[in-house]
């Protein structure tokens, strides 16, 4: 359960926008036959790398505004392929100081170390 792990940036109303970006998929893509090879595969976006949509923080205090800006490559081009952007993940400040809140799975008394 993310709760006991905190692998995601806390997202209010995570499920009505997945909800929504599933129902668009399929309408988008409603032969299966045509849809692309990442179809509605749930992906995590590190919080270094803006998606549309959703602020990036890079695991700093850092107003979301300071780090604005377009919408990554990668974020497009896994859209275009039909992955589904589940949220963000959290990171160690910019990807490089001490981790964050995120625990390992198999050890919850313990990071998964870095900015993973």
């Amino acid at each position: 359960m993310d709760s006991d792990i905190q692998a995601f940036v806390p997202e209010p109303d995570r499920e009505t926008r997945l909800r929504s970006e599933t129902a668009a998929l399929a309408a988008r893509w409603p032969d299966p036959a045509d849809r692309p090879p990442l179809y509605g595969i749930p992906v995590g976006i590190k919080d270094i790398i803006r998606v549309d949509g959703l602020p990036t923080r890079a695991g700093s205090s850092v107003p979301p505004e300071a780090l604005a800006g377009p919408q990554a490559a990668v974020v497009t081009r896994l859209r275009e392929a039909g992955a589904l952007i589940a949220g963000k993940t959290v990171t160690a400040e910019f990807a490089v100081l001490a981790p964050g809140p995120t625990r390992n799975p198999r050890n919850l008394a313990h990071t998964p170390g870095g900015s993973s």
